[in-house]
């Protein structure tokens, strides 16, 4: 697609071109400020330059934006991928805690798992740790 636009723009310049060279006399331009006599293919070679540069303009502005939508997407995408590994950490160390709390436990062992759960700031679960141990002890909790 993009060598098709090519040859299409470069027919384009070419067609603009010969049009230009078949109008070359002078013509009046008038300004705010004054009037010129310019040839007629300077004004409309300088026409479609200036198109041309419009056009230049419109789509680096559109590739600019494009670039920083991607690189501001990449970044919070590589956010994201940091905070699922800390989460993934997490789980697993959880699931750890989940595993060593749930096997069978003599008395003495379920009181320091309700210790470390009341430091690991999970309150629900050293509420049931406690209360598996008023029951008798060595009850898994489920």
């Amino acid at each position: 697609m993009g060598s098709w636009l090519i040859v299409l723009a470069l027919l384009f310049s070419l067609l603009i071109a010969i049009f230009a060279a078949a109008n070359y006399q002078p013509v009046s331009v008038n300004y705010l400020f004054g009037e010129v006599q310019l040839p007629l293919i300077v004004l409309i070679i300088g026409a479609a330059a200036a198109g041309a540069l419009v056009t230049v303009l419109i789509g680096l502005y559109g590739s600019i934006r494009t670039a920083l939508q991607l690189r501001s997407g990449r970044k919070r995408q590589e956010e994201l991928q940091r905070r699922l590994e800390r989460l993934e950490q997490e789980k697993a160390s959880l699931q750890q805690e989940l595993e060593r709390l749930q096997a069978p436990a003599e008395p003495g062992e379920a009181a320091e798992a309700a210790a470390a759960l009341e430091e690991s700031a999970v309150p629900e679960a050293a509420a049931a740790a406690e209360a598996a141990e008023e029951e008798g002890g060595g009850e898994s909790l489920q």
